[in-house]
């Protein structure tokens, strides 16, 4: 949640920077976040996104955080998040001012949008909660540039956006189930063409397959376990983003097995040159320039597009 510009000119700088000042600049940011630490996107209507998702990914699996571990977790952050500025630049572990007065400021807008509350810790010191574990703000699915809340309303509107959630929920499924019966014929044709292409190919050697069936079936051939596998999307109750990935990786697989077995047939066959003599038709009869010194040229045997004094001068050489 912090513009990066000066971070890493700011390092060299906290070398002289106290302990004191770092939580009085603390303190500070929480009632005005500095205008450098935070990013340009404070009239983005996305911006109570950007903070929900900052707080939940510090948060992690804990309830309440103090200062003195917020500043630490709010730099790691931004040294993952921000690679392309200098915030990367900052060494892993090194805790700068910014990294305080970004902290601060992280949780003065979670208080504004009531995505954290301050609370006093077992020493008195104060600590922030997090409100709730579950995201308080999404994109609306109808338009990705429109942030809409979706936790922290007010009774009747919570009752509202959770009649919302089941509803398009139920709409959702009912979607996925009609594109997963939809594609079973698809589905049972491409597994068909595997199994005739090569029916001891073992389903346990594609990673995408083998992750779809039960252990017992790792070792079995495609041909024994080709109903398990066509019916893998419904049984897995696939969404239609991954029904699309697995039709995709199906007719892949199809591919590179039918390329390997061409391959395999190719190397005992008659070989890439009756191949090339089959496409091409024979290959046409080299002469060489030297003949040896037992052999001869007659008319017969001479090339009708060499000239017979040419003809006649290989014969000499030949003597």
């Amino acid at each position: 949640m912090s513009d990066p510009s000066h971070t890493a000119m700011k390092a060299a700088f906290d070398a002289e920077v106290s302990q004191a000042a770092k939580e009085a600049a603390f303190t500070a940011a929480l009632v005005a976040p500095t205008p450098w630490s935070e990013r340009d996107w404070l009239g983005d209507v996305r911006w109570p996104l950007f903070v929900d998702t900052d707080i939940q990914a510090i948060f992690g699996n804990d309830e309440a955080l103090g200062a003195h571990e917020l500043a630490p977790r709010w730099a790691e952050l931004m040294r993952c998040k921000w690679l392309a500025h200098s915030w990367n630049m900052i060494p892993k572990g090194t805790v700068i001012l910014g990294h305080w007065v970004g902290a601060a400021s992280l949780m003065h807008w979670g208080a504004r949008f009531e995505l954290v509350a301050q609370v006093d810790g077992p020493d008195g010191q104060p600590r922030w909660r997090r409100v709730r574990t579950e995201p308080s703000f999404v994109v609306d699915p109808t338009c990705r540039w429109r942030i809409v809340r979706v936790r922290g309303l007010e009774p009747e509107a919570q009752a509202a956006q959770y009649a919302r959630e089941r509803k398009r929920a139920k709409s959702i499924a009912t979607w996925d189930r009609k594109a997963r019966d939809k594609a079973d014929t698809e589905i049972a044709d491409i597994v068909a063409a595997m199994v005739k292409v090569n029916p001891n190919f073992v389903a346990g050697d594609d990673h995408s397959i083998r992750k779809r069936l039960p252990e017992i079936c790792h070792t079995r051939t495609i041909a024994q376990v080709a109903p398990m596998i066509a019916d893998a999307h419904q049984r897995l109750m696939m969404n239609r983003d991954d029904l699309a990935t697995w039709k995709r990786h199906l007719a892949d697989t199809e591919s590179i097995i039918r390329a390997r077995l061409t391959r395999i047939e190719r190397g005992t066959g008659p070989g890439v040159l009756r191949s090339l003599e089959d496409l091409m038709g024979p290959a046409p009869r080299v002469h060489p320039a030297v003949l040896p010194a037992d052999a001869s040229v007659t008319p017969a045997e001479k090339p009708p597009d060499i000239p017979d004094e040419d003809a006649a001068a290989l014969q000499a050489l030949a003597i």
